[in-house]
């Protein structure tokens, strides 16, 4: 109560005073702001194609008095779109491109009146977004408050698979070398299992050559349990293989998979990557400049055939020369 009293003095008369009571009662306007979603996923996602947030802003006015021409003005973020006419609501609301502000001209709100207002948003795809990014925007009715806040999430493991030869005979062995890396926009990654299954018709692994690695000889898979993997780790595992002297001519591919707790949280089963080789014949072109164990063998094969040729050949020589005297002793 704020009593405020005026006071008339003269020298004929007694004071004279006037006052006015005003009571103040405390605004309880209140105001409350919920999203339809309040944690997203974008890992490998065209932000585009996610469904968008909607907010939902409720007023209620537990005063004794009405609220006058209430106006609610919404600010978004740099992180937020606004969804063209998707505000609703109110006796009427508009988007101001400029200042990013979404407002609803509520008009009245009578004592114990209830109401609300809403708008849709997307996540901007012009931005990068680190995992359990907090994306927040404020809501404000007559200087009260609501805000709403949205995580926004992403694991992410890359692979990348090579093989020091692009392609290689039966018999000859290679190097396959799998670098894994988890970008600084993902969370940390834990429990990463890394495998690789060979083709039997195609490889044997040579043992002791993966590191710190086990083998499964019946179902031919390497696997490396690389543990815990937090944001912006990387690093590299190898092998060797040896083709079979069997194995069929034509592309050999082999795959390296990962997975993680993390990534099948966020629907991804696994991550992979291959790579794709050419067995050739043993008589095909060279893997590299020089020869290959196979042809090396014909080779000195050729050799040793020409030099017994050779010598075939001086003993015939002879032989005819011998001929040729004795037939002239005769007719001598």
């Amino acid at each position: 109560i704020i009593d405020n009293i005026a006071t008339v003095r003269t020298d004929q008369t007694p004071d004279k005073s006037s006052n006015v009571v005003i009571t103040v009662i405390p605004s309880n306007l209140q105001l409350s702001k919920t999203a339809s979603q309040y944690q997203i996923n974008i890992t490998n996602t065209d932000l585009n194609q996610l469904a968008p947030i909607t907010y939902t802003i409720n007023y209620n006015n537990q005063t004794l008095d009405t609220v006058f021409d209430a106006v609610i003005r919404d600010t978004l973020p740099d992180e937020l779109i606004y969804v063209d006419n998707s505000c609703s609501g109110g006796q009427s609301c508009s988007y101001d491109s400029n200042s990013r502000e979404i407002s609803w001209n509520i008009g009245n709100i009578s004592p114990s009146q209830t109401g609300n207002v809403t708008l849709q948003v997307r996540l901007n795809p012009n931005l990068t977004y680190q995992n359990n990014q907090q994306v927040s925007n404020n809501t404000i009715l007559n200087s009260n408050n609501g805000v709403s806040t949205v995580i926004v999430t992403t694991f992410d493991l890359i692979l990348n698979k090579t093989a020091s030869v692009s392609q290689i005979r039966p018999g000859e062995s290679f190097t396959y070398t799998i670098s894994y890396n988890v970008p600084a926009s993902s969370g940390n990654l834990t429990s990463v299992v890394l495998t690789d299954t060979l083709d039997d018709s195609k490889f044997e692994f040579i043992p002791g050559t993966c590191g710190q690695c086990s083998y499964n000889n019946a179902t031919k898979t390497l696997t490396w349990n690389l543990g815990n993997l937090n944001s912006g780790t990387s690093g590299t595992v190898s092998f060797r293989v040896r083709v079979k002297d069997n194995a069929p001519a034509g592309p050999a591919t082999n795959t390296a998979v990962a997975r993680s707790p993390e990534l099948i949280s966020v629907n991804i089963p696994q991550v992979s990557d291959s790579s794709t080789i050419t067995i050739t014949p043993i008589f095909g072109t060279p893997r590299t400049g020089g020869l290959g164990p196979e042809i090396l063998a014909f080779v000195v094969i050729g050799i040793l055939i020409v030099v017994y040729l050779l010598d075939n050949k001086k003993d015939l020589e002879i032989e005819n020369t011998t001929l040729a005297s004795s037939d002239k002793n005769k007719k001598d």
